[in-house]
């Protein structure tokens, strides 16, 4: 009974699995099922998805011309951010460990702020005009608003909770993430094979539809979507022995 095949009517927001996290043993295969989750997501959810480009490094603008930014945004599904309500996530940086906020610590999307006023109104046109499941691009915001559900209840400096401005005093604690976080990834752009690689900045989180095997150690997860047919060789196998949770 702990195994059982997903079927489809599982992948809803009656079905339990809606939210379960797919769990992958690579990133690139993991960016790509989170984008195209959140969009199955949000047309479950009657919600629209917010979306904008991270930005490349200084040094990697130096190496690349604007045909190849573009093509690099084209094939690489990690130089966008996205942004929907009540998404599940997870931090990939210890902002303050030992205040509870480490690396693989979960998180859920609450809100996102802009310090420009006319990117605030354009995003708020934008969304008016909008229908259920729409992908929305946007300027990069200046905050991602986020819960951190392992530290509801705690005493939790009031200074540093936004729960307090937007929310009430329901113990719930919500936090600003900025954009600061620098990664780096490899793709091929050129006729030679040769792998380049691009650094970009994003904020501290990512989305958790897919995760990768590795962040599941110490999770404590209601239910997980596993992938146990036949894949490429490419993508890498998925084993009970690879996995860190404990089942019931």
């Amino acid at each position: 009974d702990i195994i059982k095949t997903l079927t489809k009517s599982q992948l809803t927001i009656d079905g339990g699995f809606l939210d379960a996290p797919i769990i992958v043993s690579s990133n690139h295969e993991r960016h790509i099922l989170n984008s195209l989750r959140i969009q199955q997501c949000a047309n479950q959810r009657n919600q629209i998805v917010l979306r904008w480009k991270n930005p490349l490094t200084d040094n990697t603008i130096e190496k690349l011309d604007n045909i190849c930014q573009e093509v690099a945004y084209k094939v690489l599904p990690e130089l966008y951010g996205y942004f929907m309500i009540g998404t599940p996530c997870y931090l990939h940086d210890n902002i303050n460990a030992s205040e509870g906020l480490a690396n693989g610590t979960p998180i859920v999307l609450h809100s996102i702020k802009f310090n420009n006023i006319d990117d605030e109104q354009k995003v708020i046109n934008d969304i008016s005009i909008s229908k259920i499941g729409d992908i929305i691009d946007i300027p990069i915001p200046s905050y991602i608003n986020v819960k951190v559900p392992s530290l509801k209840n705690r005493d939790w400096p009031q200074n540093l909770n936004l729960a307090t401005k937007v929310e009430g005093d329901n113990n719930d604690v919500i936090i600003p993430l900025t954009i600061k976080s620098s990664h780096t990834t490899s793709v091929i752009l050129d006729k030679k094979n040769k792998n380049l690689n691009i650094s970009y900045k994003s904020f501290h989180y990512d989305v958790g539809y897919a995760i990768t095997y590795e962040k599941t150690e110490g999770q404590t997860m209601k239910h997980v979507i596993l992938d146990l047919n036949h894949r490429p060789r490419k993508l890498g196998k998925i084993s009970f022995n690879s996995l860190y949770v404990g089942f019931p």
